[in-house]
Parts: C-alpha cells; sequence; structure tokens
C-alpha cells in the first residue's frame, strides 16, 4: 500500500495529524483497509459524520437503515424548520405559549420534543396514498436525504396541531420566530381546518421596521378614533385584536380601571410612545403591511425543530435561519406506524405495582382487576371442555379474522372442519391460546381505557392532572355520556353523533377520570388520576401539561404512548386518596441525567480510534440490556417489600432490606448528592436508556449484581458481607422469575407454549405455599459462586442460614401468575399431559405404547367406515387406482419431507404451510393433484391415507399428522373434507371421553369395509 498516498487520502478528507496517525497505526494493509472501509461506509450514509460526536454518529446512523413502508412515488413534502428557543404560539386572545418553557426541577425544555405539528392535508394525501388509515392523526416515521444540498434526517412523531373549531371557528393559532422581539417573524398560523399556513419566506420586524412603519403611517401622531379606524376595517374586522392587545399592554398597570372601554384604553395608550411602540407591535399583523404576506400562506406540511430534524447541513443548516419552507421527497419518508384500529382498551399497569404499597389499593385490585384477569383465563379452560372442536374453530376463525397475523389460513381451514385436539394442530393450538388468551391476561390487557401518543399542549389550557384526548378512542367518555339520564343520547353510537362542543360542554360539568401511565413506569409519579378534559379530532394524540409529560412521566413526543384505564368509582378515588397525601405528593420530583454530568467528564470518542468505537459500541449495548435488568430489579424490590422477608445467618446476623424512602449518601452518582433508594433505582432506569449519551452507568460502576446488593443492608445498616450476599441471592432468582412468567417468555428469549406456561406457574405457585422450603433447596443445591470481572470464578460460597421469615401471603404480582396454575387445578383431568389441550401420549413417535390418540383415532377410522357403501355406487376401477396411486403418493411425499426436516433438525412450525418452501410446494403440488381426481376418487384416496398407507418401514396404522385439507372452495386441500370432518368429530369425541383416557385401548387388528371393486380384483388374482 502506498503509505504516501494513503496520507494524502486522509489529508484530503480533512483528518487532523492525529487522526492520520490513528487509522495508520497498525502497518498491515488489511487493516488500514479496514478503516478505510467503515470510513468510507458511514460517509457514504452519512456525509459530515465526522463534524458530530461519535455517540450522535451511532443515534443518528440507525435512521436510514430503520425498516419501514417508504412512500416512493408520494410527492414531495414542504417543511419549515425553526429554533423551538425562539418559537411562540400566540392563541386568538393574544396568549403566548412559548414552546421553550422552564419545567420545574428540570430546566428548560422544547414542550414538543419529539412530534412535529403535520397539515391535515398531509394526513389525507398519506392515507389516500396508502390505502387507507383515515381516522388517524398521527404518523411515526423517519426521514432520510442526502443530496447536494446536504443531509437531512428526522426520527418523530407526526401529529396534527391542536386547532379551535366549534364557536372559535375561523380563529388561529399563531406561530411566531423571536415574539415581540427584535427580528420577529410571523411563521405560520394553524387555522381551524388543521392545516398550517405559512410565508415561503417569513418577513422580518426589526425595530428598524417598526419605526418605519410608525413614521410612516404617522401613528404617534393619532389619536384613539384615528387607530381604531386604521387597524380596522369597514366591517369592524380587527377590534378584537385591539381589544386583546390593549388589555395586554396595561395588564401591569395598576391604576388603571377595568370598566374602560377600548376608546378609554387607547387614549391612555397614544399618551405614553413606549406602549404605543408595543401596541403597535402587536396589531401591526392586522393592518395593511402584512396584508400582502398574508395573501401569500400556503398550506405547509411540517414544523419541525432540532429536536426532530436530527441533522440538517449545507442547505437544510440555513433554514432554520430564515425559516424558509423547502422541500423534502416523499420517498425519503418511512412510514414506521400508521393504524386505523380503534384503541379504546388499556393494560393495568403492572410495573406501578412495584412502588405501591397501600394495602387499600391493593385489596381493591384484589376485588376489581382480578376476577377479570380470572375470567379471561377461565375462558380459555372452558374451552378444552364440552363442544371442543366447535369452541376451537370459533377461537381459530376469530384469530383468522383479527390483526393478529397468528395463523394462516391452511391451518384456520382445518380447525374449521374440527381439527380441535388431534396432535396436527396441537403446537399452534397451544401457542395460539398462549399468545391470544393467556399472555394477555397475565400482562392485564384489554381493559376499557384508551391508548394515544403524547403530546404537549400548546394552548395552555390544561390542567397538570388533565388529559385532551380523540374523539376517536374515547368510548369511555362517549359510554358516561349515553350512561348520563340528562342527555339525548342512550347508546354509545347515539352519543357519538353528537358536536365535539357538546361533549365538551358536558365534561365541564361531569367528570371523567382515568388511570394513565407511561411505559416504563419507573416511580410511583409514573401514573396517576387524570380528569379527561376534553375532546378533539386529532386521533390517536393525547394532548398533556408540559410538567406532567417532562417532570412526570419522563416523556416526550416521539411516540411515547400513554395509557389510560378506566377504573370503578371506588377505585378512582381510593387512588386520588393516596395521591394527594403528602408524603407522596413529596415524591414529585424532576431527576434530569444532566445533573449527574460533570462537564470535566464528557468523554470525546473519535471515530479514528478504533478502541473508543468498540468501547461506544459496548456502552450502546450495556445500556440496553441494563434497561431490562433493573427493571426486573424494582420488580424484585418491590415483592421483597411486600414480604418483608428477614434472614438470620448462622453467627445471629440478620439481613434486611432497605426501606424505599430510606435517604442514602450517592456519592458515587454524584459528589455530595442524597437520594431515597427509589430514587436510585428510577436515576438508574434512566441510565440505561440514556446510556450511549451520558455513559452514566461505566462511571458508576453499574453491574446487576452490585445494584441488586445495594437493596440489602444488615439489621445494624452496615453492607453486606459476601456470604450474606451468597444467602439472599437465592430468593432474588425465585422472585425474578415472576417477570418471566408474566410476559411468557424464559430469560434467553424463548417464547412459552400452554403447557409450558402452566409448568412455570405450578413451580412458583408451590414457591409460594412453602417459600421456606423450597428456598433452602435452591440455597443447598449448588453453592454461591464469587467471580472477578471477567467473570472467572474465584472461590465458592456455601452460606448457613439460620432462619427466614416473612409476611405470610402473595404480593399482588404473585397473585396474577401464579393464576393459571391455580385455575389448571380446578379444571384437569385424568390423562392430560400439563394441559387440557395436550394428553398423554402425545409425543408418542413409535406408537409402541397405546394412548388416547392411538384409540382416537381407531375409532374415528372404523367410525367411517359405512360411509364406503355410497362411495361404492358410483366408483370405477379408474377412480379405485387413481384414489389408491394418490395417497400412496402423496402419503409418501409427505411423511418424506418431515423425515428430512428431521435429520436436517430444521422445525418448520405450524406456520410452515405459509412460510416454509418445501412445505409451500409440496401443499400446492398435491392440492392441483387432488383437484384433478374425481370426487369418488378423492374419497378412496382420504380413506386410504386415513387407514394407513404402505412404507419401507411398514404400514402406518395410527396417523399423527394430518395433510392441508379444508372444505371451502379457495382453501388448499390434499383430503376429501366432508370425510375428514366426520373422522375428526369422532376423533375428538374419543378423546374427550373420560373413561377412555382412564384405559385406552385399540382393536387386535383392522377391520375396514373393503370396496366391492377391490374385492373382486383380489378374488381374480
Amino acid at each position: 500500500m502506498d503509505e504516501a498516498a494513503l496520507i494524502r487520502f486522509w489529508e484530503m478528507e480533512g483528518l487532523s495529524e492525529e487522526q492520520i496517525g490513528n487509522m495508520m497505526s497498525r502497518d498491515l494493509v488489511l487493516w488500514r483497509a479496514a478503516q478505510i472501509a467503515r470510513y468510507s461506509a458511514v460517509k457514504r450514509h452519512f456525509p459530515e459524520f465526522m463534524d458530530y460526536t461519535m455517540g450522535d454518529v451511532f443515534k443518528r446512523l440507525k435512521i436510514p437503515f430503520t425498516p419501514g413502508i417508504r412512500l416512493k412515488g408520494f410527492g414531495d413534502v414542504k417543511v419549515k424548520l425553526v429554533d423551538p428557543e425562539k418559537l411562540s404560539y400566540i392563541m386568538p386572545d393574544g396568549t403566548e405559549v412559548k414552546a421553550n418553557q422552564k419545567i420545574k426541577d428540570m430546566g428548560f425544555k422544547n414542550i414538543g420534543d419529539g412530534g412535529t405539528p403535520t397539515s391535515s392535508n398531509w394526513f389525507k394525501r398519506l392515507f389516500g396514498f396508502l390505502g387507507g388509515n383515515k381516522f388517524s392523526k398521527k404518523s411515526k416515521n423517519v426521514i432520510y436525504q442526502v443530496d447536494e444540498k446536504g443531509s437531512f434526517m428526522a426520527k418523530h412523531l407526526m401529529y396534527r396541531p391542536m386547532h379551535f373549531t366549534g364557536p372559535m371557528d375561523g380563529s388561529v393559532i399563531k406561530i411566531y420566530h423571536n415574539y415581540e422581539k427584535n427580528g420577529e417573524r410571523l411563521i405560520g398560523e394553524i387555522r381551524s381546518d388543521g392545516n398550517i399556513y405559512g410565508s415561503p419566506l417569513p418577513a422580518i420586524w426589526t425595530q428598524k421596521k417598526l419605526d418605519d412603519y410608525i413614521e410612516e403611517h404617522k401613528l404617534t401622531s393619532k389619536n384613539a378614533n384615528e387607530l381604531i379606524d386604521f387597524f380596522t376595517d369597514d366591517t369592524g374586522q380587527g377590534t378584537t385584536g385591539m381589544t386583546l392587545a390593549a388589555e395586554k399592554i396595561l395588564d401591569n398597570i395598576d391604576d388603571m380601571d377595568p370598566g374602560f372601554s377600548l376608546h378609554q384604553k387607547l387614549e391612555f395608550i397614544v399618551s405614553k410612545e413606549q406602549l404605543l411602540r408595543a401596541f403597535v407591535r402587536r396589531v401591526a399583523n392586522q393592518a395593511e403591511v402584512t396584508e400582502a404576506e398574508k395573501r401569500e400562506m400556503e398550506v405547509f406540511d411540517h414544523l419541525m425543530t432540532p429536536d426532530e430534524a436530527k441533522i440538517y447541513t449545507g442547505v437544510y443548516a440555513e433554514m432554520i435561519k430564515t425559516n424558509q419552507t423547502f422541500t423534502i421527497k416523499g420517498e425519503s419518508i418511512g412510514v414506521l406506524t400508521a393504524n386505523d384500529k380503534i384503541h379504546n382498551y388499556a393494560a393495568y399497569p403492572d410495573q406501578l405495582m412495584n412502588f405501591v404499597r397501600d394495602p387499600v389499593l391493593q385489596q381493591l385490585f384484589m376485588e376489581e382487576v382480578l376476577p377479570q384477569i380470572t375470567e379471561k383465563m377461565k375462558n380459555v379452560f372452558r374451552m378444552s371442555r364440552g363442544k371442543v372442536g366447535e369452541k376451537i374453530s370459533s377461537f381459530m376463525d376469530y384469530l383468522r379474522r383479527g390483526p393478529f397475523n397468528a395463523i394462516d389460513n391452511v391451518n384456520a381451514d382445518m380447525f374449521e372442519l374440527g381439527l380441535g385436539k388431534h396432535p396436527t394442530g396441537l403446537g399452534i393450538l397451544e401457542t395460539s391460546i398462549q399468545t391470544q388468551g393467556i399472555r394477555p391476561a397475565l400482562k392485564l390487557e384489554k381493559m376499557a381505557g384508551m391508548a394515544e401518543d403524547i403530546q404537549a399542549d400548546i394552548t395552555d389550557t390544561i390542567s397538570i392532572d388533565g388529559a385532551s384526548v380523540s374523539a376517536k378512542n374515547a368510548t369511555i367518555v362517549y359510554s358516561k355520556y349515553a350512561e348520563d339520564p340528562n342527555t339525548d343520547a342512550r347508546t354509545n353510537k347515539e352519543a357519538r353523533m353528537e358536536t365535539l362542543d357538546t361533549i365538551n360542554a358536558w365534561l365541564s360539568d361531569n367528570p371523567v377520570w382515568v388511570f394513565g401511565y407511561r411505559v416504563p413506569t419507573t416511580h410511583i409519579h409514573g401514573a396517576g388520576i387524570f380528569r379527561i378534559e376534553s375532546l378533539h379530532d386529532n386521533g390517536d394524540v393525547v394532548y398533556l401539561h408540559p410538567e406532567t409529560i417532562f417532570r412526570q412521566l419522563e416523556g416526550d413526543g416521539d411516540g411515547d404512548h400513554f395509557y389510560m384505564v378506566h377504573l370503578s368509582d371506588r377505585f378512582t378515588t381510593a387512588y386520588q386518596e393516596y395521591y394527594s397525601r403528602k408524603s407522596v405528593q413529596a415524591k414529585v420530583k424532576g431527576l434530569p441525567l444532566e445533573n449527574f454530568v460533570d462537564k470535566d467528564d464528557i468523554r470525546e470518542y473519535d471515530f479514528t480510534k478504533i478502541e473508543d468505537v468498540y468501547e461506544l459500541m459496548s456502552a450502546t449495548m450495556e445500556g440496553k440490556k441494563a434497561i431490562a435488568e433493573i427493571a426486573k430489579t424494582a420488580r424484585i424490590y418491590g415483592q421483597f417489600l411486600d414480604r418483608n422477608y428477614q434472614i438470620t445467618m448462622a453467627d445471629g446476623t440478620k439481613i434486611v432490606m432497605i426501606p424505599p424512602e430510606t435517604v442514602m449518601k450517592t456519592d458515587g452518582m454524584k459528589p455530595g448528592s442524597e437520594h431515597t433508594m427509589e430514587e436510585v433505582l428510577r436515576i438508574y432506569s434512566q441510565a440505561a436508556t440514556d446510556n450511549a449519551k451520558f455513559l452514566l452507568l461505566r462511571k458508576w460502576g453499574y453491574t446487576r449484581e452490585g445494584l441488586r446488593k445495594a437493596l440489602f443492608m444488615q439489621e445494624d445498616g452496615q453492607r453486606l458481607e459476601p456470604a450474606q450476599w451468597a444467602a439472599v441471592s437465592p430468593l432474588i432468582e425465585l422472585h425474578g422469575r415472576t417477570s418471566e412468567i408474566r410476559r411468557g417468555e424464559s430469560a434467553d428469549g424463548g417464547v412459552y407454549n400452554f403447557t409450558e406456561q402452566l409448568l412455570h406457574s405450578e413451580n412458583y405457585l408451590l414457591f409460594t405455599e412453602n417459600r421456606e422450603t423450597v428456598y433452602r433447596q435452591l440455597l443447598e443445591s449448588e453453592p454461591y459462586l464469587v467471580r472477578d470481572m471477567d467473570g472467572n470464578i474465584l472461590y465458592a460460597i456455601q452460606p448457613e442460614v439460620e432462619g427466614i421469615t416473612f409476611n405470610e401471603g402473595l404480593s399482588v404480582q404473585e397473585e396474577v401468575i401464579v393464576l393459571p396454575a391455580r385455575l389448571y387445578r380446578d379444571y384437569a383431568l385424568a390423562g392430560e399431559d400439563g394441559s387440557p389441550f395436550r394428553l398423554m401420549g402425545w409425543n408418542d413417535q413409535t406408537g409402541e405404547d397405546v394412548s388416547i390418540y392411538h384409540m382416537a383415532h381407531d375409532e374415528a377410522v372404523h367410525f367411517i367406515q359405512d360411509d364406503k357403501y355410497d362411495v361404492m355406487e358410483v366408483l370405477s376401477e379408474k377412480g379405485l387406482n387413481a384414489g389408491w396411486a394418490y395417497a400412496e403418493n402423496m402419503g409418501n411425499a409427505f411423511y418424506n419431507m418431515w423425515e428430512n426436516f428431521r435429520r436436517q433438525e430444521l422445525t418448520p412450525g405450524f406456520l410452515g404451510w405459509t412460510t416454509n418452501e418445501d412445505m409451500i410446494n409440496f401443499a400446492e403440488k398435491w392440492d392441483k393433484r387432488f383437484r384433478e381426481l374425481s370426487l369418488p376418487a378423492q374419497q378412496v384416496a382420504t380413506y386410504r391415507f386415513l387407514e394407513g398407507i404402505y412404507r419401507g418401514t411398514g404400514k402406518i396404522r395410527f396417523i399423527k399428522q394430518l395433510p392441508p385439507t379444508s372444505g371451502r372452495a379457495t382453501g388448499i386441500t390434499l383430503l376429501e373434507p366432508d370425510i375428514t370432518k366426520k373422522y375428526l368429530d369422532k376423533y375428538n369425541e374419543v378423546l374427550d371421553d373420560p373413561e377412555n383416557r382412564s384405559n385406552p385401548r385399540v382393536r387386535a387388528k383392522t377391520d375396514f369395509v373393503e370396496f366391492e371393486i377391490e374385492a373382486i380384483k383380489k378374488n381374480c388374482k
């Protein structure tokens, strides 16, 4: 490699001498080539990346690779870029709402952070282009455009902004840059049609321009009447604006008589030049001088700040200085989320239970929420009793019709025929029941309420404990309205026919409360009781007070969801009483991570140093891993507090929990700082989320074990010794399983089926019934291994525990996860193998032992024999031979395919009929062959297959796997559906007979009816 040429290359790229040295630090051709490759790869997608911090590069480089629906052929979109520190929204009454607001404890925040106000017309275009989604007024997406103008990258939530309708129709929200300051610009206005209008290049109001305007129109010499005449038209338009402006100007003058007329106020204003100047500045935009600019106003699509437009270089960087409208290609947009589904359900906030210790609230959960979960789970167990085939068929049809993508048509068609508990569908049955029935119940989902995306209130009209929600999802509001005997509506449908003004007027007198929260819920005030103060027509968006968003929920407008659950009146009242307590109110506190960052500690990473790249990559991955670890730690901590565990060591030392309100010195986080234990967990959770930005976890020396160990102490306040921590660890492990059981998946990511869910739930139930016994078994099963930072074992500890005490009973979270096991104890019948849908012998591949499945097949295949006589009446020898040949060939190909999968250690799964190429080709090939047969031949083929075909290893007598079969004209079918349905009905009838389960039996040999032609052929030989 030509070293001089390489140096010149790096110099041309603008690298410093030190950076060139980094890129050439190893005298290896391949290594240096690799540096060129990684540099060039990043530059191709982000040409100016060397001008940014490496943390920003890591975050923004994800934008061009974010999976989404690319809007190819969509057409250009119009954008304005504004500085949030200079941005103001002016209400029709003249109230100014600054975009950059000081949030208590948090400093200044752009209240619209992450959200892009977007015109109504853009949503009409988008949803027309996508062919649906016409009710939603939000779209999570990314924008990536790199061209000759520069680089433009955005990641945000587009939403239709708040706008005035009804009595305020025609009023606008004005958008200003540097409002009432030198360099003021009218950027645009949000009008009642939901569109944002603005001049392509807004005019600037400088001090000189104002002086010239006043001088040109000789305003300082005008009296009150002349001012009114100048700033209004012949119809009086403009009077309201003058009145509001005069009120604002005189607002701070104490001696002003509140009963003064507009004329009297103006007489006072014209007598004071400074007041006159301020007045003129406020009303100048309704004078002739700005009419030309207003006429130029046109709809533009998006109003962005740098919090949404993450990267803007070259020409795009100039746009924020001028607020000029510019265009972005539609194909540069990648839509991430957009749907029209009604979001009128929400989950109860499981994570909040990590922090709520109130016995009244816990008891109310047991009385009101747990019964709902219980009923949902009972519905699953009921499906295994009675007319099982019909119930399962209805369930699968529900999945086929729903937006779940949980079942394909091949499997759904087979269940429609009555597949029921047949082993063919066992995999999809158990998985579907688990994922669509049990797991949603465990996660407390589908409670009455709503879920919408957060945006800040720009009208300054919503209370801190208030919310303005979209009519689209406000089923609970309309239901409450219909329940009110003082309204004309009697149904939800009738209520929805009322105007928003009517509903909002009703809401002002009739409080509707919801239990609202954001996920993750990292502290007690991550949730609260909110009053729905109004409805609006911006579908899927909820507007909240900025302080609620940033200080309480720790969220922003970049697609954060706000979940709202409608609770009973007594549950709502109990939560209101709880949150009104002084001890709970005292915990409302913002904890910005910036407070923990020492500017001297900020590390500047250099892309040319490969070690820096590795370190930042590691920190990013550490943060992602820590998010789940810390959430799990908070859950364990909450359950430990509920049970109040105390462990006594053999030497008499007691190990106790550190109470959540305990104030601790946290010098390791920030010198001189103090925080409660619950605040420490909250701060760690935030630090994990933003670890790539602040790198605090590494600075604090975070480890999962270290944080968990810090939750405990010796009774005298001393830290735990290694042997004492070894005594606590088994309990940590046991309680750590609760989050896995709730999610329905193991720590390594394996998703449970129904049987596995019941097993894990049962094991945990056994622990709650025998806590000390199970704890000691785990404690004694293997020693605790002490490891170094690299994971190497240093030594083992076998702790000696004298005793353990705890509160009897279960925590709320434990009650939820043991519910499947409790119910199965009531529903379990003889012959089941861990699930009401999985019977003994389900996995018997050899058939050596007689199982209920063998008996079911034996009885079912004999049950269908009599129908052969009807087939004989129309059966020809050609049909017989064709049916036999098809059954033999298809059957052998079918079994060979599964054998090949086994040898290759492949498990296509139950969705293989739509995802696995071999299975798809098999189904299409034999479906075509089957349709070529006459009906009698199809019937012969079906009998032949079910009765068992011959293979090299002998006759297959007991069929455990059926090929695709459908009763629908358009379905894929390899067997005759009517015969198959009759076979399956009998099969499931036998499976569900208790006597058969206790004593399964089969005939010593088959006794099938022979087709007449078949018998004649035999006798002729």
